[in-house]
């Protein structure tokens, strides 16, 4: 069985490297959930986990980048404040305008940021029929809720998570 950190270091480079501070993210992201889930594989609970580890990769990308900082200045707050307050549609169309504005085009097919983007944005409610065979395959559209929310709920519900 895959490890859930295994997989996440997979997705890391999905889609090539991207900047500098996408991977500074995503080794934030893997150092802080490595310690808590070192032994944790996918499937049921493991998928969440997955999920919001790219989420939390993701999160701490969009902050650093917005407020010209490293992901280890941003903390589990600034985190929450990102899935806070709003249903689940108006959340994800808040983290692609601020990754527009960051020179982001989520459907660009070559921007590892936006690749993993279009992964965590899904909500199944809204899948076109055609697309439901490939999100039956696809870990990141196992839920009803975008992956990115319920990723991310997921990693912050661990109270040991502390950053």
């Amino acid at each position: 069985m895959t490890l859930v950190i295994d997989h996440l270091r997979a997705l890391q480079h999905e889609g090539g490297d991207g900047p500098e501070l996408w991977q500074a993210a995503w080794d934030r992201a893997i150092d802080l959930l490595a310690q808590l889930w070192p032994d944790a594989t996918l499937g049921w609970d493991g998928d969440a986990k997955a999920n919001g580890g790219a989420g939390l990769a993701a999160g701490l990308y969009l902050v650093a980048r917005e407020r010209d900082t490293t992901p280890a200045d941003v903390t589990r707050d600034d985190i929450q404040a990102l899935i806070a307050d709003s249903h689940d549609l108006a959340i994800v169309d808040r983290w692609a305008t601020r990754l527009r504005a960051l020179g982001h085009d989520p459907e660009d097919p070559d921007d590892p940021i936006a690749i993993r983007w279009r992964h965590l944005r899904w909500d199944m409610d809204y899948l076109p029929d055609h697309l439901w065979e490939a999100a039956l395959q696809d870990i990141s559209m196992s839920a009803t809720r975008p992956a990115l929310i319920d990723g991310l709920q997921t990693v912050l519900a661990d109270n040991r998570l502390q950053f």
